[in-house]
């Protein structure tokens, strides 16, 4: 009887001084509160319920990401490796130093050939070594690619590139002596560049230069340069060489400016 009676009131007696080392089986039930003696639990024994963030360690332990997803950007430092693939919402990468850009990828944004513009002169007649050709106008008609910033144009001739950085200049020549007697010497107008204190003679390639033998009367060709402009204080002109004079440019001369990219 007196053993019943224990085991009975042992419901009562659980809430008030039962010892827990005196508990060796059985769940304790939905409700039981408490537990701050508890420890060394098994996680796997964690079947339902939220862990509190103040559980989590201030440093989680060192261990493999690969089911982390969604993790915001702003959260995210240090480099990506080599190999990192995908990354299709990757924006402002900035420069890119290596590798090769896949079929299909628009230069466009990269500022690459951002100004195309042709400029041609009607036939004009300059007098003496020291006249810039002069009468440039911007053409935009049939299938000239007209593109980004025009050319500010003075009354001397001269072109102010309108931004800094790699450029490619082709000029197409057509000249004539405007007398009959020959020049007897080359008579191509010169390209050249202004670089902000200073004008000097352009570099260039030659490609399709003829004239009409010997007497140099006439001719015609283009010549091909490319500039690192610095600012937009670099201008270009196409000036005669020395001694020319008399001679007139034909209608059909132009000049072609394509923006390669930034320096």
């Amino acid at each position: 009887m007196s053993r019943a009676r224990d085991n009975a009131n042992l419901g009562t007696q659980a809430g008030s001084g039962l010892d827990a080392s005196d508990i060796t089986s059985g769940a304790l039930p939905v409700g039981v509160t408490g537990g701050s003696g508890l420890n060394a639990l098994s996680a796997s024994n964690l079947s339902a319920g939220t862990v509190p963030d103040a559980r989590f360690p201030a440093t989680l332990p060192a261990a493999s990401g690969t089911n982390l997803t969604a993790l915001p950007a702003a959260n995210v430092t240090g480099v990506l490796p080599v190999g990192v693939t995908g990354g299709s919402g990757l924006t402002a990468l900035g420069t890119v130093t290596s590798g090769t850009l896949a079929a299909g990828v628009n230069l466009e944004g990269a500022n690459v050939f951002k100004h195309i513009k042709h400029y041609g002169t009607p036939s004009y007649s300059y007098g003496g070594s020291a006249e810039n050709i002069k009468g440039w106008v911007l053409k935009t008609s049939g299938s000239f690619l007209n593109k980004g910033t025009n050319f500010s144009i003075d009354a001397n001739g001269e072109l102010t590139f309108p931004e800094a950085g790699f450029w490619m200049v082709t000029a197409h020549l057509a000249f004539y002596k405007a007398t009959t007697n020959n020049l007897n010497t080359n008579m191509e107008p010169l390209m050249q560049i202004y670089n902000g204190s200073a004008w000097g003679n352009s570099t260039y390639i030659r490609v399709g230069e003829q004239y009409d033998g010997a007497s140099y009367v006439r001719g015609g060709g283009s010549k091909i340069s490319f500039y690192d402009i610095l600012s937009t204080s670099y201008k270009w002109r196409m000036y005669p060489p020395s001694g020319a004079s008399g001679i007139t440019i034909a209608d059909s001369t132009s000049v072609e400016f394509v923006y390669i990219g930034a320096t």
